[in-house]
């Protein structure tokens, strides 16, 4: 699947799982969720937001009201075909899900955020990976590979990279409209944050158990994953929490 977006029908169901990816992510994060989703008998849909999956300079050319319009099309769409609808995001793609939960279009059922910030770290170790990403491409270690794997614009000059400031200002302020909506989510909330994430504080944890106010949350903390890898025994817990969302 790779890069591209993937819609898998399964015939009867009246449930689908719409996958987001973050900033620089991919569709393929969620290969194996989708699969799980699948084998109990949803429906399921995994996103290329606009300007992801291409080169530096075509990711410039998009930006927050891009990704949002993008996110909100597709809900409308399997609204008509759906009963309800599971809303699962990775970072950046999690604060997308939340937002787009609110809207009275959609039947969502539920929210599973993966490693969403609401505040941002940085580290060190967050250069690191940036580095290791752009100079060693082809570097097969079992973390590395997994924000390969996840990062799905492709590798260009130093100089390119230097036109995303306005996107960058757009993840802020996402991060603002998303703390201030959070009162107003209602929908069932599943919030999994890592201790080891080098991106996405931990305080983000705790800003949005303190921001949602009126609807059932739960809050997972994983010891051993990072911002884009997880380890498999926490990757089966995601699973399950996944599961818990379906079965509910």
């Amino acid at each position: 699947m790779g890069h591209e977006p993937f819609e898998r029908e399964h015939i009867g169901a009246d449930t689908i799982v719409l996958f987001s990816h973050g900033f620089l992510g991919s569709p393929g994060q969620f290969e194996d969720l989708a699969d799980l989703a699948y084998q109990n008998k949803c429906s399921v849909l995994s996103l290329l937001l606009p300007g992801h999956g291409k080169t530096a300079k075509e990711f410039s050319k998009f930006g927050l009201a891009d990704w949002e319009s993008h996110l909100e099309g597709e809900l409308e769409r399997v609204s008509a075909m759906y009963e309800t609808i599971i809303l699962v995001g990775h970072s950046m793609g999690g604060l997308l899900s939340l937002n787009a939960s609110l809207s009275e279009k959609c039947k969502v059922k539920g929210v599973l955020l993966l490693s969403s910030p609401l505040k941002l770290k940085y580290s060190l170790r967050t250069l690191r990976f940036g580095i290791q990403l752009t100079l060693f491409p082809k570097r097969t270690d079992e973390i590395l590979a997994a924000y390969q794997k996840s990062y799905s614009v492709l590798h260009s000059s130093i100089f390119t990279y230097a036109l995303w400031s306005r996107q960058l200002m757009d993840v802020y302020k996402l991060m603002a409209k998303t703390k201030a909506k959070l009162p107003d989510v209602t929908v069932p909330t599943t919030l999994i944050f890592s201790k080891k994430d080098e991106t996405v504080s931990l305080k983000s944890a705790e800003l949005f158990d303190q921001g949602l106010k009126h609807t059932d949350k739960r809050l997972v903390i994983l010891d051993e994953s990072r911002h884009a890898y997880y380890a498999p025994q926490e990757r089966e817990r995601i699973g399950l929490e996944l599961l818990r969302l379906i079965n509910s």
